[in-house]
């Protein structure tokens, strides 16, 4: 069943974001527009990394749902 739901979560986690992305972008001046881009997809990759890092090395204290 988690990985059922997680291949669900996949899916909606791809829609907000480029809906969202695309949002982002149509509020910006165009020439900022690949700069603001740039920056929110490496601020998204920064998270993923910082919580994969601190469930591996810093805590051990996780379970899965």
């Amino acid at each position: 069943m988690a990985y059922l739901l997680c291949f669900v979560l996949g899916f909606g986690i791809t829609g907000k974001q480029y809906v969202g992305w695309n949002y982002l972008l149509e509020m910006q001046p165009s020439n900022k527009q690949v700069q603001v881009g740039t920056l929110e997809f490496i601020f998204e990759g920064v998270v993923y990394f910082s919580i994969t890092f601190y469930f591996g090395w810093v805590n051990k204290e996780w379970r899965y749902v």
